[in-house]
């Protein structure tokens, strides 16, 4: 199965536009399936290739999970995190156009495009014209902006058919780094699901371990408490020690409900890669679209930027 496996991430850029789209109309689950995999190591890619698309793979389209496989490079680039932390891309950014550009806590009721201009309306009653729009909006916030003229409907069909990862977050910083290796992780059957090494290479005696969660877990930890999501996460780690004796803090954030997404990043499920990116995608007049949900490299900040880039070159053109 290991050698069946590799030669198809061998040949995947070898593949024709009808092989492609034929595995984007089957879930990940059944090709793997239909690979041969033994059935043991099927309910362990459960539990690891999940973590990757933040939902079971037998809701994930074959092709995008395969081709995240094998077109990732040999260095994990998860393991590489920002200094200061992500929001740094974010102030950067704004440092760069400048503050008093920014505006926070805006919130976008209707977008209208009249003669060749674009005019957005803001909740509190301010308005913001201009000759093209580049929105990143999330599909389930884009769902509730009114567009005069209205927005196509295939469109709309597909903002209302592209779902987002329940995905949750669960930080707890010890006093000690019992685990003993940097490059510590852990995958468990339970609903804390699985744990990495949040503090790795950083100088500290004390550490942290997330515990991150997907679908039906994230669910269970989402709509907890703090006390029941700590008990969860030190029965987990259990088999490895008595974590409640290091334990200090912790904190908490499950994208499953999220106000403005209702989850992390999108999932693309069978038949979607090929037939809902691209309209969502697709212009609108003078309106421009990027995120993460529409990228190649779809589910990371990366994908993000390169989309934003894109837009940005197509709205000066």
């Amino acid at each position: 199965w290991k050698k069946r496996f590799e030669e198809i991430l061998r040949n995947f850029k070898n593949l024709s536009d009808a092989q492609q789209r034929e595995l984007d109309n089957m879930d990940w689950w059944r090709f793997l399936v239909n690979n041969g995999i033994p059935e043991n190591d099927l309910f362990l890619r459960e539990l690891l290739d999940s973590t990757d698309f933040g939902e079971s793979i037998r809701h994930v389209s074959g092709f995008s999970a395969l081709s995240e496989y094998a077109e990732s490079s040999k260095k994990n680039e998860m393991d590489f995190k920002m200094k200061g932390g992500n929001g740094t891309l974010a102030r950067k950014i704004t440092e760069h156009i400048g503050s008093d550009k920014v505006k926070l806590g805006y919130h976008v009721e209707a977008i209208e495009q009249k003669n060749g201009k674009v005019k957005v309306n803001c909740t509190n009653g301010e308005t913001f014209d201009g000759d093209r729009l580049i929105c990143t909006i999330p599909t389930f916030s884009l769902a509730k902006i009114k567009f005069t003229p209205a927005l196509p409907k295939e469109k709309i069909n597909a903002i209302n058919a592209l779902q987002y990862a329940r995905i949750n977050k669960h930080a707890v910083l010890f006093s000690e780094r019992f685990w003993g290796r940097e490059d510590f992780d852990l995958i468990t059957d339970t609903s804390a699901h699985y744990f990495y090494h949040a503090t790795k290479n950083q100088p500290a005696k004390s550490g942290a371990l997330i515990s991150y969660s997907i679908g039906e877990k994230a669910d269970v930890f989402g709509w907890n408490d703090d006390h029941l999501r700590k008990q969860m996460v030190l029965e987990s780690l259990r088999p490895l020690a008595r974590a409640e004796d290091y334990f200090r803090k912790e904190v908490n954030y499950y994208w499953g409900s999220d106000r403005y997404s209702k989850g992390s990043y999108a999932v693309y499920g069978k038949g979607q890669w090929f037939n809902i990116r691209p309209i969502l995608a697709a212009k609108f007049i003078n309106i421009h679209f990027a995120g993460e949900h529409i990228a190649d490299w779809q589910g990371f900040m990366e994908g993000a930027v390169a989309t934003g880039a894109e837009a940005a070159e197509a709205a000066l053109a």
